[in-house]
């Protein structure tokens, strides 16, 4: 019984020092001001949920920052709402690029394929 309860409160210590610490970064998201830095990022919903997603798998709030926020994960490139970037896409389309997003890692390619998912998604004028 004794080493079974020593286990429990050893768990428990470690348990509360990872929550500390997941708490401190969640105040700090918290602060996260989208109006007042535009290009501030909060950087554990985008790295974590968004930046490893392939596009065709991301959900629509992944689809939208990736739109609004793609630009601040690489140097030099444009917003994409900057680009002009417009529909319609056939059958096909975002798969393509797609593709060309992860084969070359373009401002444009990545953007379009954004573009693409999004407006299938309905989050996008046609």
């Amino acid at each position: 019984m004794l080493p079974g309860l020593l286990l429990l409160l050893l768990s428990m210590v470690v348990g509360v020092s990872r929550g500390a610490a997941i708490y401190d970064h969640m105040l700090s998201l918290s602060e996260f001001n989208p109006a007042a830095n535009a290009d501030e990022v909060p950087v554990l919903f985008a790295q974590e949920d968004c930046l490893n997603e392939k596009h065709a798998e991301m959900q629509s709030d992944c689809i939208s920052h990736m739109w609004d926020h793609y630009h601040s994960y690489n140097s030099g490139w444009e917003k994409c709402s900057d680009m002009g970037i417009s529909g319609p896409y056939s059958a096909g389309d975002c798969q393509k690029w797609a593709y060309k997003c992860s084969a070359k890692n373009k401002n444009k390619h990545c953007c379009t394929s954004i573009h693409c998912y999004g407006s299938k998604m309905g989050l996008f004028a046609r």
